[in-house]
């Protein structure tokens, strides 16, 4: 008997079809979920559910995807990257960290607008001092923690403080055409 009549007769009946799908190698890595959530994977930043801050966790990865495993069950599967920019899904952030990602540049001066004329500008002056203006937003900080300690002051009274933060806050050189509304 042929080697032909043997398939024929043993093999082919057994046979399946080939998968859809090709076959992709991969490999698997422990990781810590960083204080940022995020499993860093070949110098990128993958982001897991901030739950899971300081565990340890598995990464299977291929050439085109990821997949975050917690004790045999599956957390997240992002598409692999390669650019080194973190990835992140807002939806496991916490909450304060969502709402802090929201805010664009022109938020906290469209805001210390809302207070006044003279307020919006001393926050724009700070965002706009430094090389970067996220360095700004330190400094601007701490002038909303000041600003939501006296919201709860009468309206009036907040109309005269307003004129006077400028004069207090801009006693350095180059700061005086900003606060006299001459950008």
């Amino acid at each position: 008997m042929s080697r032909r009549q043997l398939y024929a007769q043993l093999d082919k009946s057994a046979l399946r079809a080939l998968p859809a799908q090709r076959y992709e190698l991969a490999a698997w890595r422990h990781c810590r979920v960083n204080i940022d959530y995020h499993v860093e994977l070949d110098r990128h930043y993958y982001s897991v559910p901030y739950e899971l801050l300081g565990e340890d966790v598995k990464a299977r990865f291929t050439a085109s995807k990821v997949a975050i495993y917690k004790r045999g069950r599956r957390i997240t599967t992002p598409h692999r990257r390669y650019d080194r920019r973190p990835s992140i899904k807002t939806e496991q952030m916490p909450r304060a960290h969502r709402l802090h990602a929201e805010w664009t540049p022109s938020r906290p001066i469209d805001w210390a607008g809302k207070t006044g004329a003279d307020t919006g500008r001393l926050v724009a002056a700070s965002r706009h001092s430094r090389p970067d203006p996220e360095q700004g937003g330190r400094s601007c900080g701490k002038f909303f923690q000041g600003l939501r300690s006296i919201a709860a002051l009468p309206w009036r009274f907040l109309q005269l403080l307003e004129p006077a933060v400028p004069a207090h806050r801009f006693h350095r050189p180059g700061n005086e055409a900003i606060v006299q509304g001459r950008n």
